[in-house]
């Protein structure tokens, strides 16, 4: 069975959750600009949910047991989330800051989680970067633990100290319930890697959403959804590494561009809000495919020149360190 670097399926899977989340926040410009409601719509923010649970898979899965040092792990975190981010996180920042009037209402922000994407109280100037301060959170903790080799106890202990904090009601960003998703990813990538591809999974991915459909389908409780997303991915990764399932070309270079959607569509759906003002219609349709024309230009003019760069310079400083010294080449 073949493990290729790129699966195919989660880079689809990564474009449908970014398209989703432009979908809803979309909605949300046509309701407040254009007066109408597309409350189905709404519910585009699940795709975050995917992504935690994608963020789990991969990092376990293109970290353990790949002869990875803690220095090549914090590049790649360092390269992957913050040179597409701070160009627009920090870009609005300073908008707002010059212009203030054009912040919405009384957004709590400041710059040290702006710059760090720290687990913070405070907020940051771009305001879907929350999301941001939870994967950087895990990304520090699953680091400090791998590298240390006590992967598995700090997991333990951070999933039952998010139990006490979830059940205190707590608000801050290493307690809230969603972070567990990142370990359900964890759980997937174990099953995968381990050859539990298993359709009678789906059942379970079935049970998890419909629970949480039950339930009210309340935000609090989305972490269901993401149980339901991590029972999938081990059936869909099974699915591919088999060469029984394909992923259109579109959808997995849409898949790449994923992150620099996600980061360009807050500064796009508003002002389709204000351009369309009074057409919901309009506004809904022109932020969505707006927003897709703008990311993927982003991560062609930006993004990808920004992690090339600093790609292949410390590719070439590790072939350097790595290099014995009486190689001829």
């Amino acid at each position: 069975m073949s493990e290729p670097r790129t699966i195919n399926c989660l880079q689809a899977g990564r474009a449908i959750a970014a398209t989703a989340v432009v979908v809803s926040h979309s909605a949300l410009a046509a309701r407040d600009f254009g007066g109408k409601s597309f409350d189905i719509l709404s519910y585009g923010w699940l795709g975050v949910d995917f992504f935690f649970v994608l963020s789990g898979f991969i990092i376990f899965h293109s970290t353990v047991g790949r002869k990875k040092t803690l220095v090549d792990y914090s590049v790649a975190r360092f390269r992957r989330i913050y040179l597409p981010y701070w160009p627009v996180g920090v870009g609005i920042a300073l908008l707002y800051t010059f212009l203030p009037h054009v912040s919405a209402g009384d957004q709590n922000w400041s710059w040290l989680p702006t710059l760090t994407l720290l687990p913070i109280s405070s907020g940051t100037a771009l305001v879907v970067a929350w999301t941001l301060k939870h994967e950087i959170l895990f990304y520090l903790l699953f680091g400090a633990a791998y590298f240390s080799g006590y992967l598995w106890p700090v997991l333990v202990i951070w999933a039952v100290t998010i139990g006490i904090g979830a059940a205190a009601q707590s608000h801050s960003v290493p307690f809230m319930a969603i972070n567990l998703e990142f370990l359900f990813g964890i759980v997937a990538a174990v099953y995968a890697r381990n050859g539990r591809h298993s359709p009678w999974l789906l059942l379970g991915s079935a049970a998890s959403f419909a629970l949480w459909l039950a339930l009210g389908s309340d935000r609090d409780l989305s972490f269901l959804v993401g149980v339901g997303i991590a029972f999938a991915i081990p059936v869909m990764v099974g699915a591919e590494w088999r060469g029984r399932l394909s992923v259109p070309a579109p959808l997995v270079f849409l898949g790449a561009a994923s992150y620099a959607l996600y980061l360009v569509h807050p500064l796009f759906t508003p002002i389709a809000g204000r351009l369309l003002q009074g057409h919901p219609w309009g506004i809904l349709l022109f932020g969505i495919f707006g927003s897709l024309v703008a990311g993927i230009a982003y991560h062609l003019a930006v993004e990808k020149p920004l992690i090339g760069t600093v790609g292949g310079a410390s590719r070439k400083s590790h072939s350097r360190r790595s290099r014995p010294a009486s190689s001829p080449t």
